[in-house]
C-alpha cells in the first residue's frame, strides 16, 4: 500500500517537474525556430496534455494494484484515458509533421 502511494507521488513529482521546468525550455526552443507565439502555446499545451494524461495512465496502473471496492470505477474511468491514449498515435505523426517543418524551415533559412 505505501509502495503505491510512493509510486503515485513519484510519479506526479516527474509530471511536475517536466510541465514547471522542462516545458518552458522546449518552448523557448520551438519559439525561436517557429518565431511564432500561438504556434509554440500550442505545441507546450499539447505536451502537457501528454504528460498529464501518460502520468493518470500511470497512477491508474498503480491504484489498480490495489484490492478494494473502488476497482470498477478505476476500470471505467481507465477506459477513458484508453481512448485519449489511442489518440495519441495520430498526434505523434502531427509531432512528426511540425518537426519536419521546423526542420525544413531551418534549413532553408540558412
Amino acid at each position: 500500500m505505501v509502495i503505491v502511494i510512493l509510486n503515485i507521488l513519484f510519479a506526479a513529482l516527474g509530471c511536475y517537474i517536466v510541465i514547471s521546468r522542462v516545458n518552458p525550455k522546449v518552448k523557448e526552443l520551438v519559439y525561436h525556430t517557429m518565431e511564432n507565439k500561438q504556434v509554440s502555446e500550442a505545441f507546450i499545451y499539447l505536451l502537457d496534455v501528454f504528460v498529464i494524461v501518460v502520468t493518470a495512465i500511470l497512477a491508474l496502473g498503480f491504484l489498480s494494484k490495489i484490492p478494494s471496492s473502488v476497482i470498477p470505477y478505476l476500470t471505467s474511468v481507465g477506459a477513458v484515458f484508453t481512448v485519449i491514449e489511442m489518440l495519441f498515435d495520430y498526434i505523434k505523426w502531427i509531432l512528426v509533421v511540425l518537426i519536419g517543418v521546423f526542420a525544413f524551415k531551418f534549413l532553408r533559412r540558412k
